[in-house]
């Protein structure tokens, strides 16, 4: 438009409605977007908890089922299960050394050639080489990334960021999620109660 053109044709979307997103993390931010993609009438599957979460009691399966229902998602019986059916795939893990690279090869090879990556949880989870790999040869279609392994002054050092902010089919921003001007507010009331707890 700020060149005075009108090519619609080019900006063509996909819509949401009727869509799999197959969530994987369903810690308090994941069931947060599993509930927002509910209402968005998509239909969302659950990853089986990963690493050393996978060893629940009885009591904190039947909670995490009860919670799934509660969004109006289903858990998928396999990881492999949720890739091979997602339109989407959003990563909500923590970094830990079981989720180091959790998205890498393996896991992108088993996704839809017409599916797109959202990371937005932690840098490092996602293998990025392995991800430019992907992305560069079509085998998904897209990715959005929030957080990177390198993040501040030094990424513009980072040859595999760059070359992944230059495709087309990756959106990149610099780890904005929670930066509103609402949750700037709520960090600085949550660290001045803890000051003063701590003062009294």
């Amino acid at each position: 438009i700020e060149d005075g053109l009108w090519k619609r044709s080019t900006l063509t979307g996909v819509g949401l409605r009727g869509k799999t997103v197959g969530v994987i993390g369903f810690g308090a931010i994941g069931k947060e977007f599993a509930d927002m993609c509910t209402k968005l009438a998509m239909n969302v599957l659950v990853a089986p908890p990963t690493g050393a979460i996978s060893l629940l009691s009885k009591k904190a399966i039947e909670e995490r089922r009860q919670a799934i229902a509660n969004v109006g998602a289903e858990a998928a019986e396999s990881l492999e299960e949720l890739l091979r059916q997602s339109d989407f795939v959003s990563v909500h893990l923590p970094l830990t050394d079981q989720t180091r690279h959790f998205i890498g090869d393996k896991v992108l090879n088993l996704m839809k050639e017409s599916a797109f990556l959202i990371s937005t949880g932690r840098g490092g989870v996602v293998d990025e080489k392995a991800l430019f790999n992907s992305l560069e040869g079509g085998r998904i279609a897209g990715a959005a990334l929030d957080v990177f392994e390198s993040e501040g002054p030094k990424l513009a050092d980072d040859e595999v960021l760059m070359k992944l902010a230059r495709l087309d089919s990756a959106v990149i921003v610099p780890h904005l999620g929670g930066h509103t001007e609402e949750s700037q507010a709520a960090v600085w009331d949550c660290v001045m109660e803890r000051v003063l707890e701590e003062l009294n």
